[in-house]
């Protein structure tokens, strides 16, 4: 790394735009401005994702929003799901070109162009063009290696373990590993020849499950309908729509919220669906039909069977955020024609949907420059199969009647569709088209067919696997590899004999777990407890009570066990009551279960013994929903009964958030007993918390914190917690290097420094790091006032010439630049220059995972890049820097590993 001169600052503050510097217009993402002062010695940069020429892609495939839930750090700022709908367009169309106008793309009707003979020819499932063989290895055998989270397998489809070699397609691509007990980070690199990725995951037995390795869809048989138990209600549930990366899927469902459209996410593609929840505005006293939603998730749109003509679009500003927006996306202008179904585009600049006047079924589209404003008049458009359900690019359309699944193709979105041709056969018994209903979605890798049963009947939710892999786009082929052994050159000393005791050499190594990583005792034995609990197995969680009482290392808990004794014996009393009002029903009596109506027949065993109109039919009890068991256990607890709608309350509490308004209302029954539970829920978590500050694991405490302070706003608990969060910053240890004297302030443990070069001057961690949460409020009380924080450094010499730094200065206004606030100084450029004047209070977040780095400056992202460079080891200690002044710094948090505090 280059050596700053001596003779000047890092950078002084300037009040113009500097000299262009034309060398780095192709790399900077702001231009590649700097300083005409001083030009460094060139040096390998970080790879940064923006560095390659971009792709040339039409509209209707670029993906403009990434999903968030995996954390992919990438150059420039661009989302990582953009890249790979990018690449995956590249290389799934086979570089086939699309419609790229900047007008509304309005298909032609039957009147239009005639559609290509062959449209999308050699789409199919492909050997990578360019294809390159590179090697994956891991700290141990036996992972699951991922190339753009598709599963490396071989040339028979069985999944290869590591060490591998795998052939992959020249380009960008994202590489992880998975394997039980252990957490990835995943890593994007550009493939340019034959190359090792030496993957490091972390060894995190008790850490939640971040990998796909364990996910009950990566191994699921070809053919085999898999019910979606975690999506169904026991009533209706239609329409499936699956986002284009597997990660997200709407539905109309008439479930315990009401009847609307319901919403699921999960990590990966071959993960199972976590519960879902309502779309509140979508609620009505009619099913919904046909949900589909925009790449971003931003803008879903839906129809209403049996209603006037009309797609209802709900919109949102965040992907974290709620649907607050209702409106009409378009409707019918004249008569009264139905729409049983539509669907949007990726992009939300396109509409499609399917009519029904008097019998007569049409299919229409109708476009819009932008999507804030109105879709242009409408036009005929034919679509084989009636229904929209359209692949993410729109050139391809399904059609599936229960046994074949067919696609029509197109070339380009002003095209007609083909004629459909069979790509699957599943042959579904249970699968009945319906005129009114789309009920089933094909994944955009043809890899998946989610659908709903006959709506008449049941309407469950299923998937079904088509193909062992993707059945469409480039192939992932790799083969295994035996471990291979790095011999180096031995010393002298080192070829003496050994005479003491070797281990075996085929015995497993075990890996060193930081003793922070696992569970306090009490937080594990709550989370057995709770476990238990939402599994509703009483039971077993009495047993577990029992034999944890006298545990040596659960007795400074006594208190909070009684707590835990007192609601496992309210939740007996809730299921008894359940249990007894299921036992007094008469034979024929009629009963309603999930908003269908039955007739009684017995109860035994737990299970109901239900006749409907044309067949017997069971429920188990322990699996009917929350509204279903209170009606029940109404039947037995009054409502003037303190004891039993506590009772109430405490399962409700244990059955999630979706439950939260009903369990307020139980609670507020009891006569305070309800305030003293709710108390004795946030008594815990601070508890938990003490814990976790008592042995120095700060990130994790200030998780639970805010998780403390969200739960329970107004606790007393929550007051005690946010006393220890103020002092939260005494807790990080600092070393001092150089001549400056670093004098935290009592009062805020701020470092003040005066604007005085004292070469050297640093506030070096006690502890390295190779992955790290950093936060910290400063300001510049010079006019050239700067300084910065330094990360993986090795412990000596200059920072500049052996870590990265983040460069923080007195230079608000100036364009951004490799040496302003927010770079990563002399490497790369933030997207903006986000300091404030002099004077003024900034926050840093600091994030880094291995080579994976971002910068987030008074709350934007400036810095999202991979920081490679052979001269910075892949661990190091994080400093402050200290060598000009004129900068205060306080609130400085640095943590391992865990999500940065929100405060």
């Amino acid at each position: 790394m280059p050596a700053a001169d001596s003779s000047e600052p890092n950078r002084p503050a300037r009040k113009g735009p500097p000299k262009r510097d034309s060398r780095l217009d192709a790399k900077s993402p702001a231009g590649g401005k700097s300083p005409p002062a001083r030009v460094p010695p060139p040096r390998e940069a970080p790879r940064a994702a923006s560095e390659d020429p971009p792709l040339e892609v039409s509209e209707a495939t670029r993906s403009p929003k990434p999903d968030r839930r995996k954390l992919v750090l990438i150059a420039g700022g661009v989302g990582l799901f953009v890249l790979l709908a990018v690449i995956g367009w590249a290389v799934f169309s086979g570089g086939r070109p699309a419609d790229g106008s900047s007008g509304p793309a309005v298909a032609q009707g039957a009147g239009g162009e005639k559609p290509a003979e062959d449209p999308g020819a050699g789409d199919e499932l492909q050997a990578p063009q360019r294809s390159l063989k590179c090697r994956i290895n891991t700290p141990e055998p036996g992972f699951v290696a991922f190339v753009d989270e598709q599963p490396v397998r071989d040339a028979e489809g069985k999944i290869v373990p590591t060490p591998c070699e795998v052939t992959i397609a020249a380009g960008r691509h994202v590489i992880r590993v998975g394997k039980k007990g252990w957490n990835d980070i995943p890593r994007v690199v550009d493939v340019t020849e034959a190359m090792d990725f030496d993957q490091e995951p972390t060894y995190e037995p008790f850490a939640e499950a971040s990998t796909t390795f364990a996910a009950p869809y990566l191994e699921a048989p070809v053919g085999k309908p898999i019910p979606l138990e975690k999506l169904q209600f026991s009533g209706r549930c239609q329409d499936p729509f699956v986002s284009a990366n597997g990660r997200e899927i709407w539905y109309a469902g008439s479930g315990p919220e009401g009847m609307g459209i319901y919403y699921a996410t999960r990590g990966t593609a071959y993960d199972e669906w976590e519960a879902p929840s309502l779309l509140l505005l979508s609620r009505g006293a009619d099913l919904p039909a046909s949900p589909s939603a925009t790449t971003d998730g931003l803008l879903v749109g839906y129809t209403v069977p049996g209603k006037v003509g009309r797609v209802w679009g709900l919109s949102r500003t965040s992907e974290e955020g709620a649907f607050d927006n209702k409106k009409p996306l378009f409707y019918a202008e004249r008569g009264e024609p139905e729409w049983p179904s539509a669907q949007l585009s990726a992009d939300g600049k396109r509409l499609y949907w399917l009519e029904n006047r008097d019998g007569k079924l049409t299919s229409w589209t109708a476009a819009r420059y932008e999507l804030e404003v109105e879709f242009n008049k409408p036009k005929k458009f034919p679509l084989p199969g009636g229904h929209p359900c359209l692949s993410a690019d729109e050139l391809r359309q399904y059609v599936f009647d229960g046994k074949q699944l067919q696609r029509a193709r197109r070339a380009k979105l002003t095209d007609s569709f083909s004629e459909p041709q069979v790509i699957a056969e599943p042959n579904l018994a249970d699968y009945v088209p319906h005129p009114e209903r789309r009920q089933f979605w094909v994944t955009d890798d043809e890899q998946w067919l989610y659908y709903a049963e006959d709506p008449a009947t049941s309407g469950k939710l299923f998937v079904v696997r088509l193909h062992a892999g993707p059945g469409r786009g480039v192939l992932v082929v790799g083969r295994a590899l035996k471990p291979q052994k790095i011999e180096t050159e031995k010393t002298e000393e080192q070829k003496k004999p050994d005479l003491a005791m070797k281990p075996d050499p085929d015995e497993p190594k075990t890996p060193v777990v930081d003793p922070r990583s696992l569970p306090t005792p009490y937080a594990a034995f709550q989370q057995q407890l709770a476990a238990l609990i939402t599994k509703r197995d009483i039971p077993a969680a009495a047993k577990l009570l029992a034999d944890q009482q006298n545990k040596p290392e659960l007795q400074p808990f006594k208190e909070l066990l009684k707590w835990d004794a007192d609601e496992v014996a309210a939740l007996q009393t809730f299921w008894a009551a359940v249990e007894k009002a299921a036992s007094s029903y008469k034979v024929d009596e009629p009963i309603r279960i999930g908003g269908s109506g039955f007739t009684f027949e017995k109860f035994e065993n737990g299970v109901f013994k239900l006749k409907a109109k044309t067949k017997q039919v069971e429920r188990k009890l322990r699996e009917m929903t929350p509204g279903d068991l209170l009606v029940q256990a109404d039947k037995i607890i009054s409502k003037t009964d303190p004891k039993g709608q506590l009772a109430i309350g405490i399962f409700l509490h244990f059955e999630g958030k979706a439950q939260a308004a009903t369990m307020k209302a139980r609670l507020d029954r009891t006569e305070g007993a309800g305030d003293e539970f709710r108390e004795h829920l946030a008594v815990r978590r601070l508890k938990i918390i003490e814990q976790e500050l008592a042995r120095e694991n700060l990130g994790m405490a200030l998780q639970q914190i805010d998780e403390l302070a969200a739960a329970f706003p107004n606790s007393p608990s929550t007051t005690q917690a946010e006393q220890h969060r103020a002092k939260i910053y005494s807790y990080v240890k600092w070393e001092e290097r150089g001549s400056r004297e670093w004098k935290p302030s009592a009062e805020d443990s701020s470092y003040t420094i005066p604007f005085q070069k004292l070469p050297g001057s640093m506030l070096v961690s006690s502890t390295s790091y190779d992955s790290f949460n950093l936060s910290l409020e400063w300001k510049t009380i010079s006019p050239t006032g700067q300084g910065g924080v330094y990360f993986r450094y090795p412990g000596q010499g200059k920072g500049l010439d052996t870590a990265f730094k983040v460069h923080l200065a007195n230079d608000a206004g100036v364009l951004p630049d490799k040496f302003c606030t927010g770079s990563l100084f002399n490497y790369y450029a933030p997207t903006v220059n986000a300091a404030k004047p002099g004077g003024q209070w900034n926050t840093l977040a600091i994030q880094v995972r291995g080579e994976q780095t971002l910068v987030t400056i008074n709350g934007k992202k400036v810095v999202e890049v991979l920081a490679i460079d052979a001269a910075v080891p892949k661990q190091g200690f994080v400093a402050l820097d200290g060598e000009f002044g004129g900068i205060v710094y306080r609130k400085i948090l640095l943590v391992e590993g865990v999500n940065t505090p929100s405060k």
